[in-house]
């Protein structure tokens, strides 16, 4: 998406790995995903592992990880342990409906938060 680009453009996050914790579910509709995952828990577990292998294969542990959206976040926080990243952060989604400007300014403060309550 063009707010990411722009928002991560110049930094030491541009270019990084990024992808779906939940994949092969094409819904745009992210109420609609929740309610298919609370009736299908099983599935948050198989693209949790799925997830975890993509982590393995960057040749990285403990990676800091930005999830984009409260929700991501919340399955990320409540099902991995905490010694499987450095830092997760929960950001603003890059769906939501303010300028690209806007976006950077509001990612940014949401990153230099996380990482001075380290």
């Amino acid at each position: 998406d063009f707010k990411i680009r722009h928002a991560f453009l110049g930094t030491d996050f541009y270019g990084a790995y990024m992808t779906d914790v939940i994949k092969l579910f094409e819904e745009v509709n992210s109420k609609a995903v929740l309610q298919h995952l609370r009736k299908n828990p099983d599935l948050i577990e198989e693209n949790l592992k799925t997830f975890r292998e993509e982590i393995a294969d960057l040749g990285t542990s403990r990676p800091t990880i930005l999830a984009f959206g409260k929700d991501t976040y919340s399955i990320l926080k409540s099902r991995m342990d905490r010694s499987e990243y450095t830092l997760l952060i929960k950001l603003t989604h890059y769906s939501h409906q303010i300028g690209k400007e806007e976006y950077r300014e509001e990612v940014f403060e949401q990153i230099e938060e996380a990482l001075a309550d380290g």
